[in-house]
């Protein structure tokens, strides 16, 4: 697939189940993308699980930024 054709997933919120969600989306083929409004020194954790699984992230800022092009939202239940 090329970049235009791969759908886009946002997962807003980044605890356990956000990046677990983020990290099965992309598995299935979408170009996922995990949002919180916690800075990064708060998700250390979270963004270590991420390492090398090609989720993106945008952290400190409101996932409503982010939503416009998007196939799938998905609002961790954290």
């Amino acid at each position: 697939m090329t970049q235009e054709m791969t759908p886009k997933a946002l997962v807003v919120g980044m605890a356990r189940s956000g990046t677990a969600a983020a990290a099965m989306l992309r598995r299935l083929g979408y170009e996922a993308t995990v949002n919180d409004t916690k800075p990064p020194e708060a998700l250390q954790e979270a963004l270590k699980s991420l390492a090398g699984s090609g989720v993106g992230y945008t952290l400190g800022c409101p996932a409503d930024g982010g939503v416009e092009g998007q196939k799938l939202i998905v609002s961790s239940p954290g």
